[in-house]
C-alpha cells in the first residue's frame, strides 16, 4: 500500500506521484521497520539451540551486575 501512496516533498513543496520516487522514499524510510515487523523471528530462533545458549550467557551477565550492585549497597551502608 505504501508503494502507491503519494507524499509531499518539503523542499520543492510539491506532491510526488511518480511510482519510482514513491518507492525510493518508502525504501529509505519505513521499509526496514515494516520488514522487521513481519519477520518471523520466533520460528527461526525456536529451533536454534545456539541462540538459547547465548540468551543464557546474557542473563548471567545481567545477574552479575545485580550482585555487584548489592555489594555496592552493602559497602555504602557500612560507610554511613
Amino acid at each position: 500500500m505504501c508503494f502507491f501512496t503519494t507524499y509531499k516533498d518539503d523542499v520543492r513543496q510539491v506532491e510526488i506521484t511518480s511510482h519510482k520516487m514513491i518507492a525510493m522514499n518508502y525504501i529509505k524510510g519505513w521499509f526496514i521497520i515494516d520488514i522487521l515487523s513481519i519477520f518471523p523471528f520466533d520460528l527461526i530462533l525456536e529451533g536454534n539451540a545456539h541462540f538459547n545458549n547465548l540468551v543464557r550467557v546474557v542473563r548471567i551477565g545481567k545477574m552479575y551486575k545485580v550482585v555487584r550492585i548489592f555489594r555496592l549497597i552493602r559497602v555504602l551502608k557500612m560507610v554511613k
